[in-house]
């Protein structure tokens, strides 16, 4: 199990503030998990919902990702999008749900 999986099935953000505890409670799975303390996985999406990949981020300590962490870090996958979009041949009439 990973986040970055999970986002990109859902595409929701997902956030592990404490990768022990998501460990023990069997939420994570792999040894290499076990380095980080935090983890997020942000889903870059089109308007419609659609998943155009995941953006990944850990962190050595507990609770790295707060709010205002949150906050750029979103900002970031949506800069992406658009160039992502493009990189996927997604055009706008696909998007909008007309094509």
């Amino acid at each position: 199990r990973h986040l970055a999986s999970r986002s990109a099935q859902s595409g929701w953000l997902n956030l592990a503030d404490d990768v022990a505890r998501w460990l023990e409670f069997d939420e994570l799975r792999g040894a290499a998990h076990a380095d980080s303390g935090s983890q997020m996985a942000l889903p870059v999406t089109l308007e419609n919902g659609t998943v155009l990949g995941v953006v990944y981020v850990e962190a050595a300590e507990k609770n790295a990702f707060d709010a205002a962490a949150q906050t750029v870090w979103v900002g970031l996958t949506l800069a992406l999008a658009e160039p992502l979009r493009q990189l996927a041949g997604e055009d706008e009439a696909q998007e909008d749900g007309h094509g």
